[in-house]
């Protein structure tokens, strides 16, 4: 009974804050993430009730300096000024090798993408938890190693595919096994895949539509990109300059 009590009452704040991110920065892509963020908060008492504040800088900060908006840095500062050491917890993140990673991330998040929506969520749950609550992981050696961790599980590049349909869907369900299970040999040369890139980093491919297909199926479904990844870091990419004439989204199966 209490904690439904404690529960309706963080929810009830959530509800406060989501309309003070709409007074402090206008309807725009940075309160939609934000607010999005805070409407999963809405579900959890994690953070603990009372430290709104807090949680309000912190999205305000990362979503902004993600989206390269002018507010960065006055969000920044409020952070600082709010909880210094989760202020130098974003610095080190904003400053990091998966920040490039972070912010498609957060970008995928204003366009309705659920996934970074909730990665996104738990990247911010990982530096503004109270230690008493989640443990060590406000740490910041921890937290860097939760941010890895989101980057790679939550986000993918642009991949295209030069194939209509999937000639054997049946291929792609022990290929998903073989995944999850570890016996998959993303560097053997049965298990690799082949293309091109171009210079942005997009990805085209000519072979191996199934097992990037299985890959899709597992990230759609958990939100894990890890064998996405597997296969594109083992995979054979000729370089390009410009767009196949045939690139297309990729192959999937059928409900």
């Amino acid at each position: 009974m209490a904690g439904d009590y404690i529960r309706d009452e963080h929810k009830g704040s959530i509800t406060y804050w989501k309309d003070q991110v709409r007074e402090t920065v206008g309807e725009n892509t940075i309160s939609q993430i934000t607010n999005g963020v805070l409407t999963a908060y809405g579900d959890t008492v994690d953070l603990g009730v009372g430290i709104a504040d807090t949680v309000l800088d912190a999205v305000l900060a990362l979503n902004s300096c993600a989206v390269g908006a002018s507010y960065c840095d006055t969000a920044m500062s409020d952070l600082r000024k709010s909880d210094q050491t989760i202020g130098n917890a974003m610095d080190a993140i904003i400053n990091g090798q998966a920040w490039d990673a972070i912010k498609g991330n957060v970008v995928k998040a204003a366009n309705g993408d659920q996934v970074a929506l909730e990665n996104t969520a738990a990247l911010l749950t990982s530096i503004i938890a109270p230690s008493k609550v989640l443990g060590n992981i406000g740490k910041p050696g921890n937290i860097v190693n939760k941010v890895d961790d989101i980057a790679v599980k939550g986000s993918i590049p642009e991949i295209k595919g030069t194939q209509v349909g999937l000639r054997d869907p049946a291929q792609i369900d022990l290929m998903k096994s073989d995944m999850l299970n570890g016996s998959f040999e993303f560097t053997a040369t049965r298990g690799k895949i082949a293309g091109y890139i171009d210079s942005k980093e997009n990805y085209y491919i000519t072979g191996g539509h199934h097992r990037m297909a299985a890959a899709q199926e597992i990230y759609k479904t958990t939100g894990d990109a890890t064998y996405i990844h597997k296969l594109l870091e083992n995979g054979k990419w000729d370089k390009t300059n410009k767009v196949l004439v045939d690139a297309r989204p990729l192959p999937t199966r059928k409900p």
